[in-house]
């Protein structure tokens, strides 16, 4: 059986920070964009970044603090290309997008206060 201190001694050493900026990172960024201006995708932007995929994008966005804020505009700028391609008649693919990003199209109504029912029988 496999101790959780030999778990801690096999675990792979935490990888070097692919941009050794903020500035660095939003540079690789907007070239991204300004290469993909018409349309821009999550594993597009990973890919360019040089990532695998866009789960080791999320996961560098969650690794510093200094890297979040700009992955997350980055990830902004996507969503707003989707948003704005809702008025498009073709338009399920970005709403299924947008769902998959915590977007809902359902509104929750509360409604407070009494009802009461009058009962009468004949």
């Amino acid at each position: 059986m496999v101790t959780p201190t030999e778990i801690k001694k096999n675990k792979p050493p935490i990888k070097q920070l692919k941009y050794k900026t903020p500035e660095l990172l939003e540079a690789a960024i907007e070239t991204y964009f300004k290469s993909e201006p018409e349309r821009p995708t999550t594993a597009g932007l990973a890919v360019a970044l040089g990532f695998c995929d866009r789960q080791s994008l999320y996961a560098y966005k969650n690794r510093d603090e200094a890297y979040c804020c700009v992955i997350k505009r980055a990830i902004s700028r996507i969503e707003t290309y989707h948003e704005a391609s809702l008025s498009n008649q073709a338009c399920a693919g970005h709403i299924f997008w947008l769902k998959n990003h915590n977007w809902r199209d359902k509104q929750d109504v509360e409604q407070s206060g009494e009802i009461t029912l009058k009962v009468v029988y004949d």
